[in-house]
């Protein structure tokens, strides 16, 4: 299915900037700028680009967390 195809190569361009960094380092990475030169804005419509914003939000939630608790 072509949707998942996307959702999948969208999850893998965040995961591919926080990858193998200690927690600390992925709270402070600013991701959307990691994405910023895939233009994902204008690659792709807002409907497959509208949860990036809350899966950032949600990795640096879960790092954050994490990295207090080192």
């Amino acid at each position: 299915d072509s949707n998942a195809a996307i959702t999948k190569g969208i999850v893998a361009l965040v995961l591919s900037g926080v990858q193998d960094r200690v927690p600390d380092d992925v709270a402070k990475t600013d991701i959307a700028a990691l994405l910023e030169p895939f233009d994902l804005k204008n690659q792709l419509s807002s409907n497959r680009t509208q949860g990036v914003p809350n899966m950032i939000a949600l990795i640096r939630e879960t790092a954050a967390r994490y990295a207090g608790e080192a």
